[in-house]
């Protein structure tokens, strides 16, 4: 393998799943400090909030995603790509030049982040039918390439987007039926298994896609499926002393809600403040301060993406449990109710 193939390029970098994808990844880096001399390279629409990436080593880079050439100069004959979806409007077609461009400049295998429940979604629900659209293309271009579909469930990590309404309320509100049951997987487990697919054992040093997932569709759950109406009840139990109600509300007021919640400030003060008290005791379990997802996440494409999912959760449409990530990683996925109690603080409010 020539220098120029030692690069993971991870795209997406300014959304919640491609920065925590391409942190995790420096830290496998600086950990391994393998003979590869590996690099990982970040594609982006802009570099705001990247600074911890860059300090960590990564090259951050600004690309067209509509300007092939401009795109091709950073794929050429790297050893792997994680393609996670942009946060545009248009970010299908950007997803789609991202493959073309890496066939083209014949990058070594592919890893896809997509999300379950795409295989059911309609011109309709495009949010979700975006990733359909950007799988059938991974599958038609690269047939005789490496490439992985990794499908995540809704993330628990999500959930600390509602802590405000928590606080407030104290409820839980959804556009989903109380007893419609899904299954939220840890962005934790969903970390540690992207990194196991692309090099399986620790002591590897090439990056790829392991030969036993190659071609394949990996669907990340969590541990049980769950109903709304348990979720608050966990929630309550979290907490304790105070009852948290679910209470079932409709698409439209669901989005709403997100585009409130991209200025509340609590969410950034709250993240930081959880942050300084893990920095502080070694032994927490409490999620780091990337893993709490910020306002500026929730673009009209992701808003239009979780509204999507959580109408075939109230359809009880994925509502399945898979051993996928126990296959992967080796270990138990993080339970629902264990992410509650680890991270009780982020949602008791101030």
């Amino acid at each position: 393998m020539s220098e120029s193939q030692n690069t993971i390029v991870v795209t997406g970098g300014e959304t919640f799943i491609g920065y925590n994808i391409a942190l995790r990844l420096c830290e496998e880096m600086e950990r391994r400090r393998s003979s590869k001399n590996y690099k990982v390279r970040v594609l982006c629409s802009n570099k705001e909030g990247l600074e911890k990436l860059q300090k960590r080593g990564a090259e951050i880079h600004v690309v067209r995603y509509e300007d092939q050439e401009n795109l091709r100069q950073y794929l050429r004959h790297v050893s792997l790509v994680v393609l996670t979806l942009n946060d545009r409007e248009q970010r299908a077609q950007d997803a789609r030049n991202i493959i073309e461009a890496a066939q083209q400049e014949r990058s070594q295998s592919i890893q896809l982040i997509s999300h379950i429940g795409c295989d059911r979604a309609n011109e309709n629900q495009r949010g979700l039918y975006d990733f359909q659209q950007v799988e059938e293309c991974l599958k038609n271009k690269y047939q005789n390439g490496r490439w992985v579909i990794l499908r995540l469930n809704f993330v628990q990590q999500w959930f600390y987007l509602w802590s405000p309404m928590i606080e407030d309320h104290g409820k839980l509100r959804l556009n989903v039926n109380e007893d419609s049951k899904f299954s939220p997987v840890s962005m934790n487990d969903v970390l540690d298994a992207s990194v196991k697919v692309a090099c399986k054992n620790q002591n590897d040093e090439e990056f790829c896609v392991c030969e036993q997932y190659n071609q394949k569709t990996l669907q990340f759950t969590g541990r049980d499926a769950i109903s709304a109406r348990e979720i608050a009840n966990e929630l309550s139990r979290a907490v304790e002393g105070r009852q948290i109600q679910f209470e079932s509300i409709s698409k439209e007021e669901m989005k709403q809600y997100f585009e409130q919640i991209r200025q509340d400030q609590r969410m950034l003060l709250s993240s930081m403040q959880v942050f300084e008290k893990s920095s502080q005791d070694s032994q927490t379990k409490h999620d780091k301060e990337n893993l709490i997802p910020q306002g500026k996440y929730l673009t009209d494409a992701v808003i239009n993406q979780t509204l999507n999912y959580l109408e075939l959760v109230r359809e009880n449409q994925v509502n399945q449990v898979t051993s996928d990530i126990r296959k992967v990683t080796g270990n138990e996925p993080i339970s629902l109710k264990n992410f509650f109690k680890d991270n009780r603080d982020q949602f008791r409010g101030r």
